[in-house]
């Protein structure tokens, strides 16, 4: 498989998923979830609806490779979101090399361009608040959405009044035709003080009633009840979309049981684990 920048740099470049992956058989899965996140933009788009698709997987399985995919897609208007600031700093700077060389833009010119596909979270609620429009995105990958921090840590650190996920999705909803959200949840990770877990997304989207809900299976059963998106209660429109799980390891072809061991002792399911 590529790397991260290698496969940034060949999306940007509008080679579709397909060709980075070289037709191996084992990624036929993530094949089938960038599908179906696109399916449900298209409709979004069709219909002026406003949806939010929560994307599981197991350790290795992709979920960097689709999150990118859609990122680049030509045809919508995506921008991916992550916390992690040092992969926002090298992914810009490689595809500002390489659009600049390619394409003879200036340097300023393709800065602008990269930052319009990859941004830090931060950076994106601090422009979008400060301002009533909607942003330019009608689409965004939201990573690692399980670590969005509750309003208690936003008022003291950021000076927001709301959770992450309560401010990400009024922003979309800004947008008077059509949003997409797509959450990106990583599995079996330690919830540090301050980060709210898939529940505040529940919560937020129980209060939002314009929103459609597409999920993967496991955002349910999590062992913390932290990190369940719904325990009782469920929005009208919400539904579980197997699709939306990578399930395929395709990190390292030799060792293809290893990533469903460790995705196994990650959520704490020991008998899995042991067989």
């Amino acid at each position: 498989m590529p790397t991260i920048i290698e496969a940034a740099r060949a999306l940007y470049d509008q080679h579709g998923v397909a060709e980075i992956k070289a037709a191996r058989a084992d990624t036929i899965n993530l094949s089938r979830t960038t599908a179906a996140i696109l399916q449900v933009i298209y409709d979004a788009k069709k219909t002026g609806t406003y949806n939010i698709v929560f994307v599981t997987g197991i350790p290795g399985a992709g979920k960097t490779l689709c999150r990118l995919d859609i990122a680049f897609a030509p045809e919508i208007e995506a921008t991916f979101l992550t916390g992690t600031l040092p992969m926002v700093y090298v992914l810009k700077a490689a595809l500002t090399e390489d659009r600049g060389k390619q394409q003879g833009h200036s340097q300023r010119a393709a800065r602008h361009q990269s930052k319009a596909k990859i941004e830090s979270v931060v950076g994106f609620l601090r422009d979008s608040t400060s301002r009533m429009e909607a942003p330019a995105e009608h689409v965004i990958i939201f990573d690692e959405a399980q670590r969005a921090w509750d309003a208690k840590k936003g008022a003291g650190k950021f000076q927001f009044t709301q959770s992450e996920a309560a401010i990400v999705l009024d922003i979309m909803r800004r947008h008077q035709d059509y949003a997409v959200i797509v959450a990106l949840v990583g599995n079996g990770q330690e919830i540090n003080t301050g980060e709210a877990g898939l529940a505040e997304w529940g919560k937020a989207l129980l209060e939002r009633s314009e929103w459609h809900v597409q999920a993967a299976p496991g955002v349910l059963d999590a062992p913390e009840a932290k990190q369940r998106l719904f325990t009782t209660n469920r929005p009208e429109n919400f539904k579980i979309n197997s699709a939306l799980h990578l399930d395929t390891p395709i990190r390292n072809i030799r060792s293809v049981s290893a990533a469903p061991w460790i995705d196994a002792v990650l959520r704490g399911h020991k008998d899995a684990a042991q067989h």
